[in-house]
Protein backbone atom coordinates (compact mmCIF):
# COMPACT_ATOMS: atom_id res chain seq x y z
CA UNK A 1 0.00 0.00 0.00
CA UNK A 2 2.83 2.35 0.84
CA UNK A 3 4.34 1.84 -2.62
CA UNK A 4 1.07 2.88 -4.27
CA UNK A 5 0.91 6.11 -2.24
CA UNK A 6 4.51 6.96 -3.06
CA UNK A 7 3.93 6.10 -6.72
CA UNK A 8 0.87 8.37 -6.84
CA UNK A 9 2.87 11.21 -5.26
CA UNK A 10 5.66 10.70 -7.79
CA UNK A 11 3.26 10.75 -10.73
CA UNK A 12 1.54 13.87 -9.37
CA UNK A 13 4.89 15.64 -9.01
CA UNK A 14 5.92 14.75 -12.57
CA UNK A 15 2.61 15.97 -14.00
CA UNK A 16 2.81 19.23 -12.02
CA UNK A 17 6.27 19.93 -13.42
CA UNK A 18 5.04 19.14 -16.95
CA UNK A 19 2.06 21.46 -16.44
CA UNK A 20 4.42 24.30 -15.52
CA UNK A 21 6.39 23.69 -18.72
CA UNK A 22 3.37 23.42 -21.04
CA UNK A 23 1.71 20.05 -20.68
CA UNK A 24 0.11 20.05 -24.16
CA UNK A 25 3.55 19.76 -25.72
CA UNK A 26 4.28 16.70 -23.59
CA UNK A 27 0.87 15.19 -24.41
CA UNK A 28 1.77 15.19 -28.10
CA UNK A 29 4.44 12.61 -27.34
CA UNK A 30 2.62 10.57 -24.71
CA UNK A 31 3.99 7.14 -25.69
CA UNK A 32 7.62 8.31 -25.59
CA UNK A 33 7.10 10.14 -22.28
CA UNK A 34 5.42 7.05 -20.82
CA UNK A 35 8.37 4.84 -21.77
CA UNK A 36 10.89 7.38 -20.48
CA UNK A 37 9.10 7.75 -17.13
CA UNK A 38 8.63 4.01 -16.67
CA UNK A 39 12.22 3.11 -17.52
CA UNK A 40 13.64 6.17 -15.78
CA UNK A 41 11.81 5.63 -12.50
CA UNK A 42 12.56 1.90 -12.58
CA UNK A 43 16.26 2.60 -13.19
CA UNK A 44 16.29 5.25 -10.48
CA UNK A 45 14.70 2.81 -8.07
CA UNK A 46 17.17 0.09 -9.03
CA UNK A 47 20.07 2.52 -8.60
CA UNK A 48 19.07 3.06 -4.96
CA UNK A 49 19.81 -0.61 -4.37
CA UNK A 50 16.45 -1.39 -2.84
CA UNK A 51 13.73 -3.60 -4.16
CA UNK A 52 11.07 -1.19 -2.93
CA UNK A 53 12.61 1.59 -5.05
CA UNK A 54 12.42 -0.59 -8.12
CA UNK A 55 8.81 -1.55 -7.37
CA UNK A 56 7.92 2.11 -6.78
CA UNK A 57 9.30 3.09 -10.17
CA UNK A 58 7.55 0.31 -12.01
CA UNK A 59 4.21 0.93 -10.31
CA UNK A 60 4.39 4.68 -10.91
CA UNK A 61 5.33 4.43 -14.55
CA UNK A 62 3.66 1.33 -15.84
CA UNK A 63 0.86 -0.04 -13.75
CA UNK A 64 -0.56 2.70 -11.59
CA UNK A 65 -1.75 5.71 -13.49
CA UNK A 66 0.72 7.56 -15.65
CA UNK A 67 -0.63 6.19 -18.93
CA UNK A 68 -4.25 6.57 -17.89
CA UNK A 69 -3.78 10.15 -16.69
CA UNK A 70 -1.85 11.11 -19.80
CA UNK A 71 -4.52 9.63 -22.07
CA UNK A 72 -7.34 11.41 -20.21
CA UNK A 73 -5.47 14.73 -20.27
CA UNK A 74 -4.79 14.34 -23.98
CA UNK A 75 -8.51 13.75 -24.65
CA UNK A 76 -9.60 16.63 -22.38
CA UNK A 77 -7.00 19.29 -23.20
CA UNK A 78 -5.83 18.42 -26.68
CA UNK A 79 -2.14 18.32 -27.53
CA UNK A 80 0.59 19.97 -29.61
CA UNK A 81 3.14 18.36 -31.91
CA UNK A 82 6.30 19.89 -33.27
CA UNK A 83 6.53 20.04 -37.06
CA UNK A 84 8.79 21.89 -39.46
CA UNK A 85 6.32 24.77 -39.34
CA UNK A 86 6.35 24.96 -35.53
CA UNK A 87 3.99 23.65 -32.88
CA UNK A 88 0.68 22.45 -34.32
CA UNK A 89 -2.29 22.37 -31.95
CA UNK A 90 -4.72 19.45 -32.04
CA UNK A 91 -8.14 19.97 -30.40
CA UNK A 92 -9.50 17.97 -27.51
CA UNK A 93 -11.42 14.80 -28.39
CA UNK A 94 -13.76 15.05 -25.38
CA UNK A 95 -15.56 18.36 -25.48
CA UNK A 96 -17.95 19.73 -22.89
CA UNK A 97 -20.63 22.08 -24.18
CA UNK A 98 -21.73 25.20 -22.32
CA UNK A 99 -25.15 23.60 -21.90
CA UNK A 100 -23.63 20.61 -20.10
CA UNK A 101 -21.66 22.92 -17.81
CA UNK A 102 -24.79 24.93 -16.95
CA UNK A 103 -26.75 21.73 -16.21
CA UNK A 104 -24.01 20.49 -13.90
CA UNK A 105 -23.86 23.85 -12.09
CA UNK A 106 -27.64 23.91 -11.65
CA UNK A 107 -27.65 20.33 -10.30
CA UNK A 108 -24.85 21.12 -7.87
CA UNK A 109 -26.52 24.33 -6.68
CA UNK A 110 -29.85 22.55 -6.17
CA UNK A 111 -28.29 19.73 -4.15
CA UNK A 112 -26.28 22.26 -2.09
CA UNK A 113 -29.43 24.24 -1.28
CA UNK A 114 -31.22 21.04 -0.27
CA UNK A 115 -28.37 20.04 2.05
CA UNK A 116 -28.31 23.49 3.68
CA UNK A 117 -32.09 23.51 4.14
CA UNK A 118 -32.00 20.01 5.64
CA UNK A 119 -29.25 21.07 8.05
CA UNK A 120 -31.36 24.05 9.15
CA UNK A 121 -34.43 21.82 9.65
CA UNK A 122 -32.39 19.34 11.70
CA UNK A 123 -30.98 22.17 13.80
CA UNK A 124 -34.47 23.59 14.40
CA UNK A 125 -35.80 20.17 15.46
CA UNK A 126 -32.91 19.69 17.87
CA UNK A 127 -33.54 23.06 19.54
Amino acid sequence: MEAFVMAAATVAAIIIVMAKMGIRKFLGYDAAIDVIVTVGLGALGAATGTFSGLVLGIIAGLILMFSAIFTALKKLLGYEKLTLKGWVKHPAAWRVSDEQVEKAKARFEKSRRERVNQAWRDKAKAA
